[in-house]
C-alpha cells in the first residue's frame, strides 16, 4: 500500500485557477446578447441570443460544478 503525498502548492495553485474560472463566468453574462444587437441582421442576431441563452444555461451548469 502506497502513502498519498500532497503537493499543496499544487493544490492551492489549482484552487486558485478554479476561482479564476469562476469570476470569468460571472463576468461573461450577457457579452453574447450585447453583440447580437450589433450584428446589423435579424436573422443573425436572433441566432446569436440563441446561442447566449444556450451558453448562459451550460455556464452556470458548469459554475455549480465547480465550487
Amino acid at each position: 500500500m502506497s502513502d498519498l503525498v500532497v503537493d499543496f502548492d499544487e493544490l492551492n495553485a489549482a484552487v486558485g485557477r478554479i476561482g479564476r474560472v469562476t469570476e470569468i463566468f460571472d463576468s461573461a453574462h450577457g457579452d453574447a446578447k450585447v453583440a447580437a444587437g450589433h450584428t446589423g441582421h435579424d436573422g443573425l442576431a436572433g441566432k446569436v441570443r440563441e446561442f447566449a441563452d444556450e451558453w448562459d444555461y451550460k455556464r452556470s451548469k458548469m459554475r455549480g460544478a465547480i465550487v
